[in-house]
């Protein structure tokens, strides 16, 4: 009797959930590139569009933490209000304007 190979999709989800965002990212892209070209039978391309899904919801998280983290930071510390200073092209907006 033939033995199973043991699943690696477990190991990858939890290896995958640590990686860093460009770790994910880049995940992400080789899942899009593979789709892209078309060339994987239905039950893999599924497969695959199952785990872009996963990287996508990954990926979102780690940046909704990053976001907080910054939030967290931008908070003054006598009022504990955030200041929101909206991003244009490397330089706050009212450095923008100097």
């Amino acid at each position: 009797m033939a033995k199973k190979k043991p699943s690696t999709k477990a190991k990858a989800s939890t290896s995958t959930e640590d990686a860093s965002f460009e770790h994910i990212f880049s995940q992400l892209e080789h899942v899009v590139s593979a789709l892209e070209r078309g060339e994987r039978p239905l039950s893999e391309s599924l497969t695959l569009f199952e785990e872009g899904i996963r990287l996508c919801r990954l990926g979102t998280q780690k940046l909704d933490e990053a976001e907080r983290t910054v939030e967290l930071l931008m908070k003054e510390p006598e009022t504990g209000e955030v200041q929101v200073v909206p991003y244009e092209g490397g330089q706050a907006a009212e450095e923008a304007g100097d």
